[in-house]
């Protein structure tokens, strides 16, 4: 009503039927849907129809229709008639009714589509457990324990290591009869570091440590006793090096794999005052070699081998096989063995007996090379008595002997310079003659001839010197 019907007294208003209308100011509509619709300033009621009930705990919603319609929950979740919701899967999973739980047990997948409730599994692989367990999870042990599995058995918090506190040395074993290992400060010397492999009950001393070390000058080994051994095992079981001391004076080094070593095997051996003796097994050779493989020495119990090889080959051969009468000499490669001194103003001796003096040959001027035969003098000797030049058989030809007419050709002059020759006529040239010939165009006592012997060189021995181009032939009855 307006104001002014408030003030007349108001009036009523009658439907068609004849039904006075309420005479509230506000209206409540039920079941209908209200709508603004300001395009022809008015306000829209649509009165629903009236919905029938669904069945038992169905939910009113709109389908695809779309259509409101009463629907039965289904899926994860169901409802009673009386409101109450319960989750009966987890995404399609299903879910165990409770009631009947354990405490401590988790829910976890059973199956494809399934869950349950049980405890973790630690042992079902990597389906169970992932990651590693936090040590802050693990409940500590006393100090100095391991976690082990005992003998029951379970695992458990074990004490297998003795922990000093006031050296700071670790104890390994000790119980029952077992051996006892220490690793920690040396024993009354707290600035070297030690470890011990002691018997059952044995204590860690300034003495019977087993290695230590003071971290940047050294390192030291000790054995448990002066007749005790160091051994180097190979497998487990073939002691391929041993040092020890033997009969508490001389200490030995053996290499190998005997089966028991012992003075015969022993390798290296001395007393460190008089004495460093090597030492090889019987039939074999001591070798001294480069790179594992050219021989400098080799000795065997009756030869020393010097050069590349331990045989024949050697270049020089110390042979002592004869202890009356041993030799050195050049072995089967070389060609030439040299012996002398190194030195300018030396001298080289060869001596005979204890004390003779066979044979000296000295430099006295660094240049001029003297030598003096104090002893006998053997030269080699060939015989020839047929056409021969000197050393075509092999060099150092030093007296040649003629037995019959032949001729003698000297060598290359050039090539012998100071060398002297004996040539010893040794028959006579009145039946058949004999020549000394030249190798070349030099000179034979400053003629370029031969020279041919006569009935008056028999028996006479020539003698042949050089200057490095030509000769000088004196001695012959007739030269």
């Amino acid at each position: 009503m307006s104001y002014l019907d408030t003030i007349l007294g108001g009036y009523k208003r009658i439907q068609s039927n004849g039904t006075q209308l309420p005479a509230e100011t506000s209206l409540n509509f039920l079941n209908a849907t209200i709508t603004d619709d300001p395009s022809n300033n008015r306000t829209n009621v649509t009165v629903n129809a009236s919905v029938a009930a669904g069945t038992s705990a169905q939910m009113y919603q709109t389908n695809a229709g779309p259509t409101a319609v009463w629907v039965t929950i289904s899926g994860d979740a169901q409802v009673a008639s009386g409101g109450a919701w319960t989750n009966v899967k987890i995404n399609g999973a299903s879910v165990p009714t409770a009631g009947g739980l354990t405490t401590g047990n988790v829910l976890q997948v059973s199956g494809v589509s399934a869950l349950t409730y049980g405890p973790v599994n630690l042992a079902g692989g990597s389906n169970y457990v992932t990651g590693t367990l936090p040590v802050a999870n693990i409940t500590a042990g006393t100090a100095g324990q391991i976690f082990v599995t005992n003998s029951s058995p379970a695992t458990a918090w074990t004490s297998l290591i003795k922990y000093e506190t006031t050296h700071g040395r670790f104890t390994s074993g000790g119980g029952g009869t077992d051996a006892l290992a220490v690793i920690g400060p040396l024993a009354g010397a707290e600035t070297d570091a030690a470890l011990y492999l002691l018997a059952n009950g044995g204590t860690p001393s300034s003495t019977n440590y087993s290695l230590y070390s003071d971290g940047s000058t050294f390192l030291g080994m000790n054995a448990p006793s002066v007749s005790a051994s160091f051994n180097i095992v190979a497998g487990g079981t073939n002691t391929i090096a041993q040092i020890k001391t033997v009969a508490g004076t001389q200490d030995s080094l053996w290499l190998g794999h005997a089966a028991a070593f012992g003075s015969g095997n022993v390798v290296l051996t001395s007393d460190a005052s008089t004495f460093t003796n090597f030492n090889f097994p019987s039939g074999a050779y001591l070798g001294i070699t480069t790179n594992n493989a050219s021989y400098v020495y080799a000795i065997t119990a009756t030869t020393m081998y010097v050069g590349s090889s331990n045989s024949a080959a050697a270049p020089v051969i110390v042979d002592f096989t004869t202890s009356t009468a041993p030799t050195i000499r050049s072995g089967t490669s070389a060609t030439t063995l040299g012996l002398g001194t190194n030195k300018s103003s030396a001298t080289l001796n060869l001596q005979a007996g204890a004390a003779l003096t066979a044979a000296q040959c000295t430099n006295p001027s660094a240049s001029l090379v003297s030598h003096t035969t104090i002893g006998q003098r053997v030269g080699a000797r060939v015989n020839k008595g047929a056409n021969y030049t000197i050393d075509s058989s092999g060099s150092g030809d030093d007296e040649i002997w003629m037995t019959a007419a032949c001729t003698i050709t000297l060598p290359n002059p050039a090539l012998n310079s100071g060398r002297k020759l004996e040539i010893v006529v040794n028959y006579d040239p009145a039946v058949g003659g004999g020549t000394i010939a030249r190798n070349g165009s030099e000179n034979i006592n400053n003629a370029a001839s031969n020279i041919t012997l006569v009935t008056g060189d028999k028996f006479s021995i020539l003698q042949v010197r050089c200057d490095g181009t030509n000769w000088i032939i004196k001695g012959g009855l007739s030269i």
